[in-house]
């Protein structure tokens, strides 16, 4: 971002997630509600994590845009999706 300061942030980190991915913590999905968020379905080509578990299909940003996401394991460096004081951060 420094050698291009005029590039929105948020787009950068909107293409940074789709390619690094998302962990969900375990508090996070916790709180995820089937009847109420949308969840990945089954997937033709599979997923990062090797497994088809029940988490959200995509994170909705401050701005009202949508980053669909990919479960992806810890070593492989995602973003984290972590439940903060009554708030996913």
């Amino acid at each position: 971002m420094r050698k291009y300061p005029q590039f929105p942030r948020l787009i950068a980190i909107k293409i940074d997630v789709q390619r690094r991915g998302v962990h969900y913590t375990d508090a996070a999905l916790s709180v995820v509600d089937p009847k109420c968020h949308q969840m990945r379905g089954s997937y033709l080509f599979g997923s990062r994590d090797g497994k088809l578990t029940p988490v959200p299909e995509s994170l909705i940003l401050r701005d009202g845009t949508t980053i669909w996401t990919d479960p992806t394991p810890l070593e492989q460096n995602p973003y984290m999706w972590i439940w903060l004081t009554g708030n996913c951060i």
